[in-house]
């Protein structure tokens, strides 16, 4: 960890390979959104960049939101790797995390996978419905933490009623990239399975 003005700002290298910044959160007029945006987009260029074609990175953004108002209006950018055209998820969170206040970034986490295609012998993905009914428990004892002992035709019930989306992508698991199921629920918390097998791989919460 890299200190500058008593703490005032901080740059932490992680064993694993990524980085966190954090300064304190300037207070400034509201930039608004498409600003904050573009002020992200920009900052992440130049602190790390976005890929070249010496290294083949793609990056789309993930996820985007606001707190708080006025001057002290907090935006939170993030954005998912992509690898062949799928998303890239990980138990540590998005690739890129980009925070800004008064139009300047106070945070900034980079978390990117190097990666090469392997290819081996083609598979039929499991059902995602079936991958989705097989881990009722899973999921229910996640979502709820207080679960008491119910039968499976109720937990199936209570992780219908969650459900959102589910679709194919990566999930990173000690630098080897899983071809999995992402099943998203209500609230944002995803669950990661082996796209052939369904055997759970890990999950995020919001």
């Amino acid at each position: 960890t890299y200190m500058y003005g008593y703490g005032e700002k901080t740059l932490t290298c992680l064993a694993e390979g990524s980085f966190e910044y954090k300064t304190d959160a300037a207070e400034g007029p509201d930039p608004g959104f498409y600003n904050s945006l573009q002020t992200a987009i920009a900052y992440i260029a130049t602190h790390g960049g976005w890929g070249s074609d010496r290294r083949n990175l793609t990056f789309c953004l993930s996820g985007a939101s606001s707190e708080g108002s006025g001057r002290s209006k907090l935006y939170t950018f993030e954005f998912a790797q992509v690898k062949g055209g799928a998303k890239l998820f990980s138990e540590d969170g998005p690739a890129l995390t980009v925070k800004l206040s008064g139009g300047e970034v106070c945070y900034y986490r980079r978390a990117v996978v190097q990666a090469d295609a392997a290819f081996g012998e083609t598979l039929p993905a499991a059902d995602a419905a079936n991958v989705l009914a097989g881990n009722c428990h899973l999921i229910r004892s996640v979502l709820d933490a207080h679960l008491l002992t119910v039968s499976s035709d109720e937990e199936f019930s209570f992780v219908a009623q969650k459900f959102r989306s589910a679709y194919s992508a990566y999930a990173v698991e000690d630098d080897v990239l899983e071809p999995a199921w992402v099943i998203e629920m209500e609230g944002g918390a995803k669950f990661f399975f082996g796209l052939y097998d369904g055997v759970p791989l890990g999950f995020t919460r919001q």
